[in-house]
């Protein structure tokens, strides 16, 4: 049975500081239906320092993409190494928008130490949605995130959001993501699923989901990537099948492939880093992958890995009842 989750930040009062970043409940809405057009504060509050300068603009700003497999920068040499780039990636979130923040909080500390005047790239591997309690939040926030300047964040498409967009498109066909965490999708979007698996409940709940899930949330599901390549590694929500050249590689792969690539004792044309599968709260660190989903949803603890250089570093976040 899963772990229960932390507590819910109450709704009144609450307000709390992750680095740089400002967030309130005063004006964090509750209900993504009651959010106003305009774009929301609560996220985006830069509390400035004269002590840190704004970064330059990223080097090696993407050069190629085919499909949504974006080469952020090249590396022709075999060790381990991110073409000079800070690279931070974040597991699998899972609607714990409690554990992002916490998370968030140890990436701006640890990268005000080492960016030095590099623009930090920061990316999600996928599964933003289903299983924790707040997925909208969580959507919301990478969202806002992605607007800012001053960090490189990119954001990749995991199972999760797959099976969100089928059940989207046809809610009947797709009930199974209901099962599959989506039931905590829909309450955080304030949608109760009345009727139970009946097709016309299940087409309220999707025209329902639609009229209360604001338009940047729909543009963000069709629009994330699939890949991301920099130095000696390429970051995909799932994993890559073996023997195919990452350029060639099938979105039903990188999404929801298991055994053939967690099994594969062999070299990848680049050192996969992955999230999709955990096995409990440690990061999983093989010669030729990285796997950095170490099940929030459940077991309260999400991670990230840094790259810089040829050094790995695992930051995580931790939150239990208590806290």
């Amino acid at each position: 049975m899963p772990a229960p989750h932390g507590p819910a930040a109450p709704t009144q009062g609450w307000r709390t500081c992750v680095g740089a970043w400002t967030i309130s409940a005063a004006t964090a809405p509750t209900r993504p239906r009651s959010w106003s057009a305009t774009t929301p504060t609560w996220l985006t509050t830069w509390i400035a320092s004269p002590t840190v300068q704004s970064p330059p603009p990223v080097r090696g700003a993407p050069t190629s993409q085919k499909g949504r497999v974006s080469v952020i920068a090249r590396n022709a040499e075999t060790r381990p190494d991110t073409d000079g780039q800070l690279i931070y990636v974040v597991g699998d979130v899972h609607g714990r928008f409690d554990l992002m923040l916490a998370l968030l909080g140890k990436i701006v500390a640890d990268s005000r130490e080492r960016a030095l005047g590099r623009r930090p790239i920061v990316i999600f591997c996928g599964d933003y949605v289903d299983r924790g309690p707040d997925s909208a939040k969580v959507m919301e926030a990478v969202i806002q995130l992605r607007r800012r300047t001053d960090i490189d964040v990119r954001l990749l498409k995991g199972n999760h959001e797959q099976a969100m967009l089928d059940f989207l498109r046809e809610p009947v066909e797709a009930a199974g993501w209901l099962r599959f965490g989506g039931a905590e999708t829909l309450a955080s979007y304030g949608v109760a699923l009345e009727g139970g698996l009946m097709a016309e409940s299940l087409i309220s709940a999707r025209d329902q989901l639609l009229e209360n899930m604001p338009a940047p949330h729909l543009h963000l599901l069709h629009t994330l990537e699939l890949m991301l390549v920099v130095g000696a590694y390429a970051v995909v929500h799932a994993g890559v099948r073996p023997g195919v050249a990452l350029e060639h590689q099938a979105e039903q792969d990188l999404l929801w492939i298991r055994d053939p690539f967690l099994d594969h004792d062999g070299a990848f044309d680049k050192i996969i880093v992955h999230g999709h599968t955990w096995a409990g709260p440690r990061p999983n660190r093989e010669p030729h992958r990285i796997g950095v989903d170490t099940g929030a949803y459940q077991t309260g603890v999400l991670t990230a890995v840094r790259l810089d250089g040829p050094d790995v570093v695992f930051l995580q976040a931790e939150l239990t009842q208590d806290d």
